[in-house]
């Protein structure tokens, strides 16, 4: 009961709410790691990053052999700019759950958001390969690779291994010059209210970027504000 209204209130951002839910969950179950992982998503989104650290930490020396407590701590640290720490944590991470196509994905922009380009390209081209169908892999290879100076020639045929009709489908096809920003947008619109807030800050980045790319420098720097 206590999960499941923490959870509610975290939907509806009252994250003060979830945050004493979830104190409460691991007040009576202390051993409870997934009650720590929770309050420390609930804390970073509240902007508490210090005590989302706190929990962050508490659940790497419960279970200092898994990659839950580096993947958590991770977030963390991407938030506090400490990238160093976020990209240790990754590799920490990936060394309990190698094949973990999201934390892989997260180590690639992480080294891309730091200009770290190449190292990102070497991160992403495997996996791009190895998760075919995946569209943030397809999607941030090719961010990766432009911004490394590369030309990303293979992307169509890439993308034609992707599942469009599903999130975040119309962004790759932006990218690849099947539709226009504005529709990419407003595709935001028909995504379950659960998904929305999720999808809105992808078309964001990723129209943003393109639009940065594509000399529209005042649409992209305000999406991506």
């Amino acid at each position: 009961m206590l999960f499941r209204s923490g959870s509610l209130d975290e939907i509806q951002k009252q994250y003060a709410a979830a945050i004493a839910q979830y104190g409460a969950l691991v007040a009576a179950q202390p051993m409870y790691v997934t009650g720590y992982l929770l309050r420390s998503r609930a804390r970073i989104l509240s902007g508490d990053t210090a005590a989302a650290l706190d929990d962050a930490n508490r659940i790497v020396a419960m279970a200092p052999h898994a990659a839950l407590g580096y993947a958590t701590r991770e977030l963390v640290y991407e938030v506090q700019g400490d990238f160093d720490h976020a990209l240790s944590d990754i590799d920490q991470a990936l060394a309990y759950r190698h094949d973990d196509i999201g934390l892989t994905i997260r180590k690639g922009a992480v080294r891309w958001s730091t200009g770290r380009f190449g190292g990102a390209v070497d991160t992403l081209e495997p996996l791009a390969k190895a998760a075919a169908g995946n569209a943030y892999a397809v999607l941030w290879l090719d961010l990766a690779r432009i911004a490394h100076g590369e030309a990303d020639a293979d992307l169509p045929q890439r993308a034609a291994k992707v599942d469009r009709t599903k999130w975040p489908g119309v962004l790759l096809s932006l990218y690849i010059g099947e539709t226009k920003p504005a529709q990419a947008l407003a595709a935001v619109a028909a995504a379950p209210q659960g998904e929305r807030d999720r999808d809105a800050c992808d078309a964001d980045f990723y129209v943003g970027e393109w639009q940065l790319r594509h000399s529209a420098r005042d649409d992209g720097e305000r999406l991506l504000r």
